[in-house]
This record gives C-alpha cells, structure tokens and sequence, in this order.
C-alpha cells in the first residue's frame, strides 16, 4: 500500500513540472486557450515609395482630389458672383444717386428764376446742399450764384447806397459763396463784378445750411474769397474781418467805411479802389498793389503792406503807427523798371504822404518814397533805423 502511494506522489509530480514548463508566460490573451503557446504578431509591412505610386494607388486618390477641387471651384464661383453683384449694386446705387442729384440741381436752378423771394431763398440754400453732397458740381454752382448776385444786387446810388442793404437772397447767395470749400471750386472763380453789396457781410451761420446758429458745428464769419473778381463793385460799409482775399481783384471797386481788418489781401489788385476812412488795422497787404487808390482817413495800424506797390495813392489823413512799409514803393512813377508782370500796371496819381506818417510806420533802404519825402532827415534816421 505504501509503495502504490508513493508512485503516485511522484507521477503527481511530474505532471506539474511539465504543466509549468507549456504554460505561457505574462497574462493569456484574449481568443487564446488555456496551455496554449502565444500567438506571434503578424509581421509590419512597409510601404515604399514604388508602392505609394503605383497605379491602384493612384487610382483610390483621384476620385478624393476631383471632390476637394470642386469643392473650390464652387467657393470661388460662389465669391466671384457676390463681388460682380455689389459692384452691380454700387453702380446701380451710383447712378441713382447723380439722378437724384440732378434733378434737386434742375429744381434748385428753377426755383432762382421764380418771382417769390422765399422760393429763390429756398433754391439758393439747395445748391449750397449739392455742394455739400457732390463736390464736383460745386464749379457751376458757383458761376450760377455768381450771376445771381450780378443780376439782382442792382442797388442805389448816391447818398441812398450806404445806408441800403443787399436784399435777403441776395445776402444768403452771397454768404453761401463766402463760405464754401474753395478747393473743390476747380477752375471757377467767383466773379461779382460791378455787384452792388452795400453793409454786406457773412453771418456766423447761414439759415437753412444745417447748422444752427450758436452751435458748434457754426461755421465763423470769415469770407473765403481768395481770387474773387469784385472789380467795381459797391462794398460800401461792407463787414468783412479777417476775410480771405488774397490775390482778389478789387480795381475801380468802392470800399468807403469797410471792415477789413486783419483781413487777407496779399497780393490782391486794388487799382484805382477808393478805401475812404476803411479799416485796414492788422490787415495783410504784401505784395498788394492798390495803384493810385485812396487811403483818406483809413486806419492802416498794423498792417503789413512790404513789397506792396503804393505808387500814387492818397494816403491823406490815414493811420500808418506801426504799418509795415519795407520794400514797398510810394514813389510818383508812371510806370516800375521791373521785369514782374504785375508792373504792368501804370499810375496816373502822385502819391500824397507825409514824412510825420512815414515817421511813425517801418521803413528800411527798400523803400521807395517820394523825393521830398525821402530828403526828410527823420525819415532818413527812421530808415537807417529800420
């Protein structure tokens, strides 16, 4: 009994060292039966480059390439057709526009012709919105209100034209003139030739342009007038500080008791112009050439008049403390020995000063007086002392 026990310890035995030796090492996998040998992975093909550029390759991407390039093709078809169409709509939107603004122009132009005067005002204030709105029509704008005031400022004469006033269209054409942009007027000028504008002036806001009067989109009251031709015209009393108006024709023009202070007048002609008791203090006269004007009784404090061509005005009576005279020529000559074309101009006058007016004004080796004057030993000091 003993020895049947022992032999089957030892098979017992056996059995177990051959069950360790088959088992598999690490956990069994999923699919793998108990005792049984792990399954080798299956082996990594590389693909290679000949692979990748075979024809069966080729074949599976075409059909993927066709798809992403209609898909780009529809996205710029589809951007293409929003662009021409908002450059239809703006174009459409364009033309609208210059009709509309055509046909307010038309009516505007109708409305200067009719005999109610609230119905002129009316057209003149729409033109200046036109001008606001398209700057390119601003040109004939301005030659038409030009010939609007040429027409209608026929004013008094004689004692009756200073205490006269320019009627209230009148008065707006004209303001709507002094306060436009000149530098979209192109080549336009404004032309008020012969005009009769007696106390005008320019509001610090024009009724009915937008603006109120007292806000701050109020535009000041300063008249842009540079290059203007007011060449006869009436400016009796005309109210007219530090407006701009340089380079502005101003011959035969009449000017009596005007405010021009600090006003803008380099360069402008002033042949012949009667400045009578006007007010010129601080006033901007470089370079002006008021040939055989009248200065009588005028208040030229301040002003800057060198290089100015003074020759024959009558300077009788007015206030030269502090004007600047330097290089400015006062002498009696027909005619300037200088190749400027603005010597052109010829006077007929002799100048009328006095050495106690130079006395009290700047002068320096450049300015060209009057023989008598210029022997005057305090003008002579005054001179060196420049």
């Amino acid at each position: 009994m003993a020895r049947v026990t022992a032999r089957s310890g030892e098979r017992a035995k056996r059995l177990r060292r051959q069950a360790a030796r088959s088992a598999p090492v690490g956990p069994r996998q999923i699919g793998q039966r108990r005792g049984a040998p792990e399954r080798a992975p299956a082996p990594h093909t590389p693909v290679t480059a000949e692979a990748a550029d075979s024809p069966a390759v080729k074949q599976e991407r075409w059909p993927r390439a066709i798809e992403v390039l209609a898909v780009a093709v529809t996205a710029i078809a589809a951007m293409a057709t929003v662009l021409v169409t908002r450059e239809q709509a703006v174009k459409e939107v364009g033309v609208t526009r210059e009709g509309q603004i055509t046909d307010r122009y038309t009516s505007a132009v109708s409305n200067l012709g009719d005999t109610a005067p609230e119905v002129r005002l009316g057209g003149i204030y729409a033109l200046q919105r036109i001008m606001k709105d398209s700057p390119r029509d601003q040109p004939s704008i301005v030659d038409v209100l030009s010939a609007y005031i040429r027409t209608h400022a026929k004013g008094a004469e004689g004692k009756d034209a200073a205490s006269a006033r320019p009627a209230a269209d009148v008065q707006a054409a004209f303001e709507v003139l002094a306060q436009r942009r000149p530098e979209r007027d192109n080549r336009a000028a404004v032309d008020l030739r012969e005009a009769h504008l007696p106390n005008v002036s320019v509001r610090a806001a024009v009724q009915g342009s937008g603006t109120q009067p007292g806000s701050r989109s109020a535009r000041a009251g300063r008249a842009r007038l540079a290059h203007a031709n007011l060449s006869g015209a009436v400016l009796v009393s005309a109210n007219l500080p530090r407006a701009q108006l340089n380079s502005a024709y101003f011959v035969g023009s009449r000017l009596p008791d005007a405010n021009l202070r600090d006003a803008d007048l380099r360069s402008a002609v002033l042949v012949r112009a009667r400045l009578e008791g006007a007010q010129l203090a601080g006033a901007d006269l470089r370079k002006a050439r008021p040939i055989d004007a009248s200065f009588r009784n005028a208040d030229l404090r301040g002003a800057d008049l060198r290089g100015a061509d003074l020759r024959g005005v009558d300077l009788r009576g007015a206030e030269l403390k502090g004007a600047d005279l330097r290089g400015a020529d006062l002498r009696t000559a027909r005619t300037r020995d200088s190749a400027d074309e603005n010597a052109a101009w010829e006077s007929t006058h002799t100048t009328v000063v006095t050495a106690r007016q130079l006395r009290a004004a700047k002068l320096d080796s450049h300015t060209e007086l009057p023989p008598e004057q210029a022997r005057d030993p305090d003008v002579r000091d005054r001179i060196e002392r420049g």
